[in-house]
């Protein structure tokens, strides 16, 4: 287990398959124990090594890759790295987004809100038109090795 903690806030490595680190944020997360699903921000570049704080000062919502839920498997284990709580977290700073989710057959949106205070729960889903759906992630929860995995894909695109 990872003997340091996480919360909203934190700044944490995500190795890449290949090499070197993608960087998340912990935006938002259930308070109490056992596994969580958590929401948050991912960025690149690839780090080649783990960075400090001081590298990530200027990262911000809208240079992020990848915002989505995310099981805590990397961090619990301690295979995501923790790298320290931004310096002046402001949660209001880091909105939690809605998500898109898409029937495949039918091809109607529906826009999901979750729970700010827990990204596992489901709130309230609602119609939506295909250009309001392009303006959200698509919903869904990755484990870890789909957020390494979708990451990874993402800085080859760069």
């Amino acid at each position: 287990m990872n003997k340091e903690t996480y919360e909203e806030g934190s700044w944490f490595g995500v190795p890449l398959k290949d090499s070197g680190y993608a960087i998340g944020m912990i935006a938002r997360m259930k308070k109490g124990r056992g596994t969580k699903s958590v929401f948050g921000y991912f960025f690149g570049p690839r780090f080649s090594e783990l960075p400090t704080l001081e590298d990530l000062i200027d990262l911000n919502p809208k240079d992020a890759l990848l915002i989505c839920r995310f099981g805590d498997l990397g961090l619990h284990n301690g295979s995501w790295p923790i790298i320290g709580r931004h310096s002046e977290w402001n949660r209001e700073e880091w909105p939690m987004t809605k998500f898109v989710r898409i029937q495949l057959i039918s091809g109607i949106g529906y826009k999901v809100t979750y729970d700010e205070s827990n990204p596992g729960k489901m709130l309230a889903e609602e119609k939506c038109d295909a250009s309001e759906a392009a303006r959200y992630p698509k919903d869904g929860l990755l484990g870890a090795g789909a957020v390494e995995t979708v990451l990874a894909s993402k800085m080859d695109d760069q």
